[in-house]
């Protein structure tokens, strides 16, 4: 540091002022800030002497020579400067015209921290470390703090690791101006409390209601100069809610039938859903409760006939029909969705420009209203309009029982499932794909069309996943005596899905990775991912889908079992000891740190608040 700049600090200190004529030097500045901060403390303590309290210095106090903390500061800085600059060159391996900007700032406020404390510490060795009184703390100066003497924590139990806000202080420090009602004061409270090592706090009759609470606990700081707002109590509706084990009850009311019609557009899509809705016992009269999440509810009837307000409320997560009719009714439901505005990728969404789907674990709840819970199974029916040029292809769930050309320019499809599944397994693809098909013949003899839709470009990569699928569909039958139950299957390949891959009832949507390979690019142990993912999907047709979970507490029961089945098949048509090697890896790598770490829990939980959570590397191989 200049001496002018010592000097001048100590002029201050001792309650000099700048001779007449002196020139205005950086020391005069920073003596000028110093001075209106030795008023404002002045009035605080009730304008003690300040020289009384520099009887003892550092040594004295913490029992820590000043060149060792000042040995301490240094690695302190050095430390954090090195993590600033490790910061900067890995955000700029992404952000390469930033990295400048990044490091000009990390470098400027490293150097206005450093010559802070520089400032600070040569007080202290010129002058010794002021004792008395300690003045009141402030929660805007406390970060500024707890960087300086995280050095040394040995002497602070009583104190938290200081916030990442901490890094911004410096800034505010030195930035603050001359105004004693303002931030000049962060000087003053930076050298008064370190004095006090651990002891800093006081209980004190001074102490503000804005000022920090540091005794007997530890605190969170922030750099902020005003107290924190309260806190805002959410509604009871959109608080996240826990689900429990122990308080499943079965549904009151069941649905038979689903029948569904999509207006697909560029803008919005129209989704009209007909339920036939029966009660789950005799003498059931309690509200009918069907979950929703970013819907816009057009018209309601029951029976024919349409609501009115008072019979229903509805909320961003549950449309409530408060006295449905006793026994069988009609329920007709009409909802607008937004899927070029659904960035969760759950429930309808558009991507790369083709409309998908995914709806497990709770997605479905975005197309519809309806009750999203996989122990409500019905018979679905799905009807698909769209523009023939920009959606050639309009696929669902089930066999193709109709297809055809409407007026403007639009065409329609419709499926039939006609087994009953959880809602979860529904699923609408609607793009521009191309398909590579075969056909399986099932051991009674009926012939099973297998198509596998992808980009055209990417056609000549599916020959595996074509062989894989068929293998698949062999091996169950010839192991677990199992037949597929429809006359068609479909893979659809979309780049972005957010799931590895989706066992919907007879189409299946995968990544990319996990359907395409060609031997120019594909590893081995690609062509083994994508026998081994195409297997599991498809064996999940009675795994799950057939014969499906009662809730997601039981989701490992169908993952598991499938899971295991497919690890017999990879083993049967690849070399058994291989394959086992690579499951106890895969524990090894995925599974055994969770359940080392604070994310562990038993395969089936006793409460959840986000299902999606649970789909871990548990399912990877049991």
């Amino acid at each position: 540091m200049d001496r002018d700049v010592v000097l001048e600090i100590e002029r201050v200190l001792k309650g000099g002022e700048k001779p007449e004529g002196t020139a205005v030097t950086p020391g005069y500045e920073l003596g000028r800030l110093l001075r209106s901060v030795k008023k404002m403390v002045d009035s605080e303590n009730g304008d003690e002497d300040l020289e009384a309290t520099r009887d003892k210095g550092f040594t004295e106090e913490l029992g820590v020579p000043d060149e060792t903390k000042l040995a301490c500061l240094g690695m302190s800085l050095a430390f954090l400067l090195f993590a600033l600059m490790t910061g900067a060159a890995a955000h700029a391996l992404q952000h390469q015209k930033e990295i400048i900007n990044c490091v000009a700032l990390m470098l400027i406020m490293e150097l206005f921290f450093m010559a802070a404390m520089v400032c600070l510490f040569a007080i202290n060795l010129a002058h010794g470390a002021t004792g008395g009184k300690t003045p009141t703390p402030q929660p805007a100066h406390t970060s500024v703090f707890l960087l300086v003497v995280m050095s040394y924590p040995q002497h602070l139990p009583s104190i938290a690791p200081p916030p990442a806000s901490a890094l911004y202080a410096p800034l505010l420090l030195l930035g603050g101006g001359a105004d004693p009602s303002a931030d000049s004061h962060f000087l003053i409270d930076l050298i008064f409390p370190l004095r006090q090592g651990s002891q800093w706090i006081r209980s004190e009759p001074s102490l503000s209601a804005n000022s920090a609470k540091l005794v007997g606990k530890r605190t969170s700081c922030s750099v902020a100069t005003e107290p924190p707002p309260a806190a805002t109590e959410q509604p009871e509706m959109d608080a996240p809610k826990e689900i429990f084990l122990k308080n499943y009850k079965k549904p009151d009311y069941l649905f038979d039938t689903v029948d569904l019609q999509f207006q697909l557009g560029e803008e919005k899509t129209i989704v009209t859903s007909r339920i036939v809705v029966s009660p789950g016992a005799e003498g059931i009269s309690s509200p009918l409760v069907l979950h929703g999440s970013d819907l816009k509810l057009l018209s309601i009837k029951v029976n024919g006939n349409e609501l009115k307000n008072e019979d229903y409320t509805v909320n961003s997560r549950h449309l409530t029909l408060s006295t449905p009719p006793a026994g069988v009714f009609n329920l007709e439901i009409v909802t607008e969705i937004y899927p070029q505005l659904n960035t969760s990728l759950e429930g309808l969404y558009k991507s790369t420009g083709n409309f998908c789907t995914q709806c497990e674990a709770e997605g479905f709840r975005k197309i519809t209203y309806f009750q999203d819970r996989p122990d409500v199974m019905a018979k679905y029916t799905c009807r698909i309009e769209a523009d023939k040029t920009l959606y050639p292809v309009l696929l669902s769930n089930g066999n193709l029982i109709e297809q055809g050309d409407l007026a403007d320019g639009k065409h329609y499809t419709s499926w039939e499932d006609p087994f009953k599944k959880p809602c979860y397994l529904f699923a609408l693809v609607a793009g521009q794909l191309e398909c590579r098909e075969d056909s399986f013949v099932t051991c009674s003899g009926r012939k099973v069309t297998l198509r596998i839709w992808t980009p055209a470009q990417d056609l000549p990569k599916t020959a595996h996943a074509m062989y894989s699928l068929k293998a698949a569909m062999k091996w169950d039958e010839e192991v677990f005596g199992l037949e597929y139950d429809l006359d068609l299957f479909n893979i659809v390949v979309v780049p972005d899905f957010n799931m590895g891959a989706m066992e919907n009832k007879s189409l299946n949507v995968f990544q990319s990775r996990l359907v395409l390979a060609s031997p120019e690019t594909a590893t081995d142990g690609d062509y083994a991912a994508i026998l081994g993912v195409v297997g599991h999907e498809y064996f999940h047709n009675w795994t799950g889908n057939r014969v499906t979970c009662r809730d997601w507490f039981q989701l490992t029961l169908k993952e598991g079992l499938t899971v295991f089945r497919d690890q017999e098949f990879s083993s049967d048509l690849g070399c058994r000891p291989v394959k086992r090697i690579a499951d106890v890896s895969k524990l090894r790598i995925y599974q055994f740190p969770q359940d080392a770490g604070p994310m562990a829990h038993p395969i089936r939980p006793h409460s959840y608040i986000k299902m999606d959570n649970f789909y871990t590397g548990e399912f990877l191989c049991i």
